[in-house]
């Protein structure tokens, strides 16, 4: 579901406004930038992490669970099914790939 989907969805949930139709309320509000998560806020994430100890040592992948807040919001939209994942398996796919 695109981001313009959840966001008419929403948006139609919650207004009664006769003036505007919910799909020019959300045409309005992604051109002005606004972005709609693509989970609830509080939902459990996880999170591809490559970390390299030291230089001479390889670099190892491991699955760090996290919640989606508004701090990490930006980066979780950015990497959203590359890095971050909502489901441990289809984390565990990706980190497969990564091999």
């Amino acid at each position: 579901m695109s981001q313009r989907e959840r966001m008419l969805r929403e948006v139609k949930y919650i207004t009664s406004c006769e003036e505007f139709t919910p799909e020019d309320i959300v045409d309005h509000l992604l051109y002005r930038g606004a972005l709609m998560p693509p989970c609830p806020i509080g939902t459990k994430i996880y999170i591809l992490v490559t970390k390299r100890p030291k230089i001479t040592y390889p670099e190892f992948t491991f699955i760090k669970e996290s919640h989606l807040t508004y701090y990490n919001l930006e980066r979780v939209l950015a990497e959203f099914g590359k890095t971050v994942f909502l489901d441990y398996e289809a984390a565990k796919e990706a980190k497969e790939k990564m091999k």
